[in-house]
């Protein structure tokens, strides 16, 4: 990250104002109140760490675009993100997208099939994880590949579920 990014969350029926820096520095502060300070660090395969009143925890974090879900000592926190200022769409890999669990879960459902071709927001795998469902969406419109779950399987955070190939043009 080179920019300071400016983002509005909201989890429920709370809003904050999260401004993150690039050196990982994130505050958070509620719509009115105090604000909270953390430093937060990308760990790779969807894992982060958090720093905070001298304590370092590990959150694994999955993104569509819109929503965020965080999983943090045994809480599931679903964030809808609206950039405030300056926001640019993130690059697509050539390649394509490999979808992974957030958190350990297990596969409810699995509606993509390899060679399916799907539109953006179309649920590809469902997970249960501490009596929640969670859709694992397509980021964008695009062609399954292949699918790497099935039913009943306990998967694990940051293994590939699915992956997902870009269509031409697609956002």
């Amino acid at each position: 990250m080179t920019a300071r990014r400016a983002l509005t969350a909201t989890s429920g029926d709370r809003t904050y104002q999260v401004d993150v820096s690039p050196d990982g520095r994130v505050v958070v502060a509620p719509a009115a109140g105090a604000t909270f300070e953390a430093v937060v660090h990308y760990a790779g395969h969807g894992r982060t760490t958090v720093a905070t009143d001298g304590r370092t925890r590990l959150a694994h974090v999955v993104d569509d675009g819109t929503t965020r879900w965080v999983w943090i000592e045994g809480h599931v926190f679903e964030i809808a993100v609206e950039a405030r200022t300056g926001a640019r769409p993130r690059a697509r890999s050539a390649a394509g997208d490999r979808l992974a669990a957030p958190m350990p879960a297990t596969v409810v459902t699995v509606p993509a099939q390899a060679g399916q071709r799907v539109a953006r927001g179309e649920t590809l795998v469902v997970l249960e994880a501490m009596k929640m469902e969670l859709p694992l969406r397509a980021p964008h419109a695009g062609l399954v590949r292949a699918v790497h779950c099935r039913e009943g399987e306990l998967v694990q955070p940051g293994v590939t579920l699915v992956d997902l190939e870009p269509d031409g043009g697609a956002p």
